[in-house]
Parts: C-alpha cells; structure tokens; sequence
C-alpha cells in the first residue's frame, strides 16, 4: 500500500462537509476527522438549512480548532451548491469530501493522500452499518483489488463512493454540477478522472457510509427520482453535454446510467412488492445483475 511519506504529511487537506439537517450525526463525523493520523487538515462545514453548527458543536463540548464553517445562504440548496462553497473557501492543497453522516477510518488521509498526490485523484472501499443502530450491513459492492481505474471501474467502485474521494487540486480543477441533485456525485467523480487521466482505488474500507432511513438515496421516492435524474442525464449526453476531454467516459457514462436505469425500475417494482427493504437489500439478491453492470 502506498503510505504516508514526508511530502504528504506536510501537504494541507482541506475536508469539504456539506451539513442538511445534521444535528443527529455532525458530531460523529467530525469525532473521526479528529482521529485522523494524518494531522495537518482544516474541516469545512456548509450548512444548507440555516442550522448554527458551530454553536451546536460546542454546546456537545466539541473543540471547533481548525474546523471552519459556512452557509448557503438558504435551505435545501443541495449539497452541489454547498461543496462549490467550501471548494471556494479551502485552503488545502488536497481536498476531502466527507458527508455529514458518514465517518472516516482513522487512517484515510494518510493512506489516500500520497496516491491523491500521485495520482490526482484516490478513493477507498467503504464500510456500512445502520445509523439507528450502529451495527455493520452487508457490503454488496463489487469488490475490486485496488490499484490504478479508469472510468469503467470507477462507476462500479462502490455504490456511494462518489462522495468520498480524495482530490489533487494542481492536477484536478473540477467542480460540482448545481443544476443536478442526484448523480451529480458520479458527474463529479468523472469530471475529476477526465481531468486527471487516472484514480487509484485502496481496497482497503477506510470510509464508514452510515444508512439513514430517511437520507436523499432511501427516502421512499428515491428510485422514481433516480430514474428521473439518469433520463434527464442521458438525455443530456445525447445533446453532448455534459463534455469530456476523453470521449471514452462519456460513452461509459452512458452504458453505466442505462444498466442502472434497468436496476432502478427493477428496484422500483421489487419495494413495492415489498421484496426489499431498499436498494442496498435489493443489490444483495440481485448480486450477479449489479456486477454485469
């Protein structure tokens, strides 16, 4: 594995966390950036619902030392619109994207960063467990053994692992698409490869996504809004927007939106039928379909 080396450590990271509705689970995302080996970080909070984090933060005794916090000026602007903002305000030669309900393993940075710093762009399998619970889910991504990916491999990395990737920001200019609010991580995530030519994937699960009944990818409309959202994407790919440098993502893109728009009707029909409980239950029955992917 690649691990942390002089370069790295002195490197600054700057941690973007857009913050919708976060007062159950903020603390537990900034408890695990605190624990990171790597020390030389700034966390960046953007709130899209008017919520005072800071003050909240510190009336649960937590020291708000090198976090920084910020607004988007209104409520449910979308998570796009609060990550421009923090990219905008980041002071680190790297960025990481944590989500205010997820957590890192305490060695990310250091495992991640001098592959971002190599390579542009770097992203981890992941780990999931049940937010109401705290206990571990079954991880029905498709496994992969780490190394360099390409566009390909990327879209099929992990099922949520847009939103965890580590950043280069010399080598990768990318910013978030606001006009989208759903997928925009997976436009994101290719922008970045596009602009990079490259990412590295660690096998190793140093990214813990915790699954919330009522989050944006589990709320009971979400396979119709995703649905929504991948048209409305192919559509546009169609038009040719958006642009790639290398048409090769593209033309992935568009092979990957349309298998999962399949998934997703299938998902759709099996909830209702109540086959499932969500999409994560239902990609564990349908292992070999999300895999041909």
């Amino acid at each position: 594995h690649v691990r942390l080396g002089h370069v790295s450590l002195m490197s600054f990271v700057s941690i973007i966390t857009p913050a919708f509705r976060a007062e159950s689970h903020l603390a537990r995302a900034v408890a695990s950036v605190r624990a990171q080996t790597h020390p030389n970080w700034e966390m960046i909070i953007v709130a899209d619902d008017g919520a005072d984090y800071a003050s909240l933060l510190a009336s649960q005794n937590i020291s708000l030392e090198k976090l920084r916090f910020a607004s988007t000026g209104g409520s449910g602007l979308g998570p796009s619109r609060a990550r421009n903002i923090a990219l905008d305000l980041a002071r680190g030669d790297c960025i990481a994207l944590l989500d205010a309900d997820d957590a890192f393993h305490p060695e990310k940075l250091e495992r991640l960063l001098p592959a971002a710093l190599t390579h542009g762009v770097a992203l981890s399998a992941m780990e999931f467990f049940d937010d109401a619970t705290g206990l571990p889910l079954r991880n029905a991504n498709k496994p992969h053994p780490g190394g360099l990916i390409g566009a390909d491999e990327l879209c099929l990395a992990s099922l949520h692992s847009y939103s965890q990737l580590v950043i280069n920001r010399a080598r990768v200019p990318a910013r978030w698409t606001e006009t989208r609010h759903l997928w925009e991580d997976l436009l994101f995530a290719l922008s970045c490869l596009d602009n990079a030519g490259q990412a590295w994937f660690e096998p190793l699960p140093l990214h813990r996504y915790y699954r919330r009944a009522d989050s944006l990818c589990n709320a009971p409309e979400a396979a119709r809004r995703f649905i929504g959202e991948a048209g409305a994407i192919l559509a546009s790919l169609e038009a040719g927007a958006p642009a790639f440098k290398n048409p090769a993502i593209a033309a992935t893109l568009k092979r990957f939106l349309e298998g999962r728009l399949a998934l997703e009707e299938r998902f759709e029909a099996a909830l209702h039928a109540g086959e499932c409980v969500d999409y994560q239950d239902f990609m564990h029955q349908n292992l070999a379909l999300f895999h041909r992917l």
